[in-house]
């Protein structure tokens, strides 16, 4: 049922979005204990990812990207579980989706992404 409620929402951003449908993700993964999982793309400021997700067991999340030495979070959140929201970089870079597990035990994650270019 959540898998369904997730997709109506990215749906519907996508309808109301940007337009074209570049690349478009959706994947199953189950993260080990006290491990993580990340999913990196290079995004333009002309691009726009609209994402999802759901896990059985609260995560945290963030995306990040690296300066030199240097580790930049536009998007950071606390553990949570669930979360879909939108993100548009100011500048070029190659951003990571990541989801840490922090549990004693492995757990599953669902995510789906969609990129979009603006409309000129």
């Amino acid at each position: 049922m959540m898998r369904f409620v997730l997709t109506i929402i990215l749906l519907i951003f996508v309808i109301s979005g940007c337009a074209s449908n570049e690349v478009r993700k959706t994947t199953d993964k189950r993260i080990e204990p006290r491990s993580s999982y990340e999913e990196c793309i290079e995004l333009l400021p002309s691009q726009t990812i609209v994402y999802l997700f759901k896990s059985s067991e609260p995560v945290k999340f963030h995306i990040h990207y690296h300066n030199g030495e240097k580790v930049i979070y536009p998007v950071s959140q606390g553990r949570i579980s669930s979360w879909w929201d939108e993100f548009r970089p100011e500048e070029k870079e190659n951003f990571c989706l990541m989801w840490e597990n922090t549990q004693s035990y492995s757990i599953t994650l669902y995510f789906e992404y969609k990129m979009m270019e603006d409309k000129k």
